[in-house]
C-alpha cells in the first residue's frame, strides 16, 4: 500500500523516544538502539528484583549484580554486531528465572511492581486458551500509552487520515485497558473511524453480526485469522469485502497459506500481528513487505530450546520468551509464552533494524503420528482450506481416532464429510496411523467436539 509512510516507520518510533547525549550522537540508529536496550534491561532487572515479589523471591542480590555487570561490560564494547549482541544478551539472561503463563495465572499479584493506586487497566484472560485459572494483567497509564503509540505507528501502513478509513475490530468489546480501548485511542489520534464489533458469534446470531458489519462499510478489518476466514466465506462475505482494503490478523497463527486465502477472498492487503496481553497487547506487526512481523522496540525476544537455554543457531525454532523493557505495572523477564517460533536472521528488505518474528503455533498444540511426523493444528489448513465450503475447523483426538469438526459454508456438497475425510486421509498418508472421521457443526450444536471457536485447538480425550 502506498500511503507515504517510510518503510522504517517503527524505527522512527524508537528514534522519537530516545534521549541522545553527546556520546552517542554520532552512532547509527541501530547502535543507539542496541545501547538503549542493554541499558534498559539493566534497569528492568534491578527494579524488578526489588519491586516484583515473584522475582524478588528468586533473585538474590549477588546474582543481580553478576548479570548487570556482564550486561554493562557488553554495553561498553566499542564494536557490536547486532546478531552477536542478541546472542550475548540471551546468554547472560539465561542465569535469570523464566516464569510461564501458569506462574502468572497462579498468582498474578506476585508480579505487580507498583501499588494498586497506580493501576489504570486490568485485563483478565484464560491461560493460553485452557480451562485453568485466568491471568489478571495490570497496566499503568504509561503502560497503556506505550501500546497506544505502538498501535498508532503500526497501523499507518493500513489506514491514514484523509482517506475516509474505517477500522472494524472483530475481537473484544471495549473495556478499560483492553485491545479495543487502546486501538480505538490510536485510531482517534490518526483521525480514523473505529468500531469494536466483538468476536464473530456462533449459531443463529452470526447472520445479524455479519450484516451489521457490512452496513458499517469498514475499509480495514482487525480479527483472528480463523474467524476472518469464516467471515470471508460467509454467504454475506462478499458484501463485507466490497469496502475492505486491508486486514490485520492477530490472536492466532496466520500461515502463508491462510494469508493467501484471505488475500484472495477479500481482495485486500493482509498484515500479520503478534502480541499477548502480557506484552501490553501489542508485540510485533508486519510491514509492507509482508515477510513476518517486526518486534516493537521495547520488547526483547529470545528463542529457547527444550532445556530453556537460547537456541544455538540463527533461524532455529523454539519457545518464544520475552522481556518487557518499559512496562511499569507488571514487568516480565524471560517470560515463556508457550508459543513456538523463530527470529529471522536476514534483514527485512524494508531496511528496518527491528527483528522479525515468525510464529508457527502453540508448543503443546500438536500430535505425533505413527511415522514420527509432528503436525500442528494449523497444518491441517493444507488439505482443508482449498475446499471453499470449509469456513473453519477444530480437531478432537481420542487414541488413534481423529475427529475433524467442520464449520460449513455455502456450497457444502451432499458428500462433503466423505470428501473431506478422503482429502485429509490422502494428505496424511497410510503411515499416519489415524482413523479419520468428520462432523459438520450446526448453528445449535453445543458439544465441545463440534463447536468452532475463534482459535483453532487440538482437543484431547
Amino acid at each position: 500500500m502506498e500511503n507515504g509512510i517510510a518503510p522504517q516507520w517503527l524505527d522512527e518510533r524508537f528514534n522519537a523516544r530516545s534521549d541522545f547525549d553527546e556520546k552517542n550522537i554520532h552512532e547509527t540508529l541501530s547502535d543507539r538502539f542496541q545501547s538503549w536496550r542493554i541499558k534498559t534491561i539493566i534497569d528492568v532487572i534491578e527494579h524488578t528484583s526489588v519491586s516484583s515479589p515473584w522475582y524478588k523471591a528468586r533473585l538474590n542480590r549477588g546474582r543481580v549484580k553478576t548479570v548487570t555487570a556482564q550486561l554493562t561490560e557488553l554495553l561498553n564494547q566499542k564494536s557490536r554486531d547486532s546478531s552477536n549482541v542478541n546472542w550475548a544478551i540471551s546468554e547472560i539472561l539465561n542465569a535469570l528465572p523464566s516464569p510461564s503463563a501458569a506462574d502468572v495465572a497462579a498468582d498474578s499479584e506476585a508480579f505487580l511492581a507498583v501499588g494498586h493506586g497506580d493501576i489504570e487497566g486490568v485485563v483478565s484472560v484464560p491461560s493460553s486458551g485452557t480451562s485453568g485459572p485466568a491471568k489478571r494483567l495490570c497496566s499503568t497509564a504509561l503502560d497503556m500509552e506505550e501500546t497506544v503509540r505502538f498501535f498508532e505507528y503500526g497501523m499507518r501502513f493500513m489506514v491514514g487520515p484523509g482517506r475516509d478509513d474505517r477500522v472494524a475490530l472483530a475481537m473484544s468489546q471495549t473495556r478499560p485497558g483492553n485491545v479495543a480501548d487502546l486501538l480505538g485511542r490510536a485510531m482517534e489520534r490518526l483521525g480514523v473511524s473505529f468500531e469494536a464489533f466483538g468476536f464473530m458469534p456462533e449459531g443463529t446470531e452470526e447472520d445479524e453480526w455479519v450484516w451489521n458489519l457490512a452496513e458499517w462499510r469498514p475499509t480495514c478489518l482487525v480479527g483472528v485469522p480463523p474467524q476472518m476466514l469464516s467471515l470471508a466465506r460467509h454467504r454475506l462475505g462478499r458484501t463485507v469485502a466490497e469496502t475492505v482494503r486491508t486486514v490485520l490478523l492477530s490472536g492466532d497463527v496466520a500461515s502463508n497459506l491462510m494469508v493467501g486465502q484471505l488475500r484472495e477472498n477479500f481482495g485486500a492487503e493482509i498484515f500479520r500481528h503478534y502480541g499477548l496481553t502480557e506484552t501490553g497487547l501489542g508485540g510485533a506487526v508486519e510491514c509492507g513487505q509482508h515477510l513476518w512481523p517486526h518486534l516493537r522496540d521495547d520488547l526483547l525476544v529470545e528463542i529457547l530450546d527444550g532445556t530453556g537455554r537460547p537456541v544455538t543457531a540463527p533461524d532455529d525454532f523454539g519457545e518464544i520468551a520475552f522481556t518487557t523493557l518499559t512496562r511499569e505495572a507488571m514487568p516480565l523477564i524471560r517470560y515463556r509464552t508457550g508459543d513456538e517460533g523463530r527470529l529471522l536472521a536476514a534483514p527485512c528488505p524494508c531496511g528496518s533494524m527491528l527483528p522479525r518474528l515468525e510464529t508457527i503455533g502453540r508448543m503443546d498444540d500438536h500430535l505425533i503420528l505413527n511415522d514420527g511426523r509432528k503436525l500442528r493444528t494449523p497444518d491441517f489448513e493444507k488439505p482443508l482450506l482449498p475446499l471453499t465450503f470449509v469456513r473453519g475447523y477444530n480437531l478432537h483426538l481420542s487414541g488413534d481416532n481423529l475427529l475433524i469438526a467442520i464449520k460449513p459454508g455455502p456450497g457444502l456438497p451432499p458428500d462433503g464429510p466423505g470428501l473431506i475425510q478422503k482429502k485429509v486421509a490422502e494428505w496424511l498418508g497410510p503411515s499416519a496411523g489415524l482413523i479419520i472421521s468428520v462432523s459438520i457443526a450446526t448453528p445449535t450444536a453445543n458439544e465441545t467436539s463440534t463447536r468452532i471457536t475463534g482459535k483453532r485447538r487440538l482437543l484431547r480425550s
